[in-house]
């Protein structure tokens, strides 16, 4: 590929992801779908046109450009979180998202969306401990991230300690908006 053309997928993409974030995914589509028929090798454009068809609710389609997107870049950690959501969430299959989130921690031990996934399948598998865990791990990284507070709330509301779990109901509900502000 040159660099014009280089330049002109990455502009595409731009335009892309803007429209995806305001929810135009059809219009998002038109933009990135010509640039994956005539070949393009960016993950990144694999992966966000897989985002657009799992909000869509295409679970199938989405997972195979997302598939797609992981050739080009086996390490693109978005497209492994996104694969471990649709295996946890969609296909009820826990034991292969733990797969997709266990490479996202060898590449990032960092990633506090990766660390709350995790607390979050094995919150929903029933290790409820193990799962807070995975969450205070995603609140040592990420302070007052709202996902990760409403699954300890979660957690604990499971586990019968209605207090704990109403103090950090209380803690996601501020520091989400917080985030929104």
């Amino acid at each position: 590929m040159n660099e014009e053309e280089a330049a002109s997928t990455n502009e595409a993409y731009e335009r892309a992801v803007q429209l995806a974030q305001r929810g135009k995914y059809t219009e998002a589509k038109a933009i990135i779908g010509p640039l994956l028929e005539k070949g393009a090798q960016n993950a990144e454009l694999y992966r966000i046109y897989g985002q657009i068809l799992a909000e869509e609710g295409d679970r199938a389609g989405a997972m195979n450009h997302l598939i797609d997107a992981l050739k080009w870049d086996p390490r693109l950690t978005d497209a492994l979180i996104m694969m471990g959501n649709l295996y946890a969430e969609g296909a009820q299959d826990l034991a292969t998202a733990q797969v997709f989130y266990d490479k996202v921690m060898e590449l990032e031990p960092e990633n506090y969306l990766a660390l709350n996934n995790i607390g979050g399948v094995l919150a929903k598998s029933g290790q409820l401990e193990q799962g807070m865990a995975f969450f205070q791990k995603a609140l040592e990284v990420k302070p007052d991230f709202p996902n990760a507070l409403y699954g300890i709330a979660l957690a604990n509301y499971k586990a019968g300690s209605y207090l704990e779990s109403f103090a950090y109901c209380t803690q996601a509900m501020k520091a989400a908006h917080s985030w929104l502000v």
